[in-house]
């Protein structure tokens, strides 16, 4: 499980990412959004966030990067 206070930590651009990643770059059925973000387990959350990683344009590694590094993910 993801803990609200890491989601708190995210920017609202760096949220916007994590729940870009989680909505429209993987399809999924259900769509999260701040609150139910934290639902998913750690280790789904880290694969998806590094399956990410190729997507990510060059403009927006840092949020990317930023996004990662405050949810203990290691590209």
């Amino acid at each position: 499980m993801i803990y609200q206070y890491k989601i708190q930590t995210l920017t609202a651009l760096e949220l916007g990412v994590l729940l870009y990643v989680c909505n429209e770059l993987f399809k999924t059925e259900v769509k999260v959004n701040q609150q139910t973000v934290t639902a998913y387990k750690q280790d789904a959350l880290k694969a998806k966030l590094r399956a990410a990683k190729q997507y990510v344009k060059p403009e927006h590694v840092e949020v990317f990067v930023n996004v990662c590094n405050k949810l203990d993910v290691d590209l």
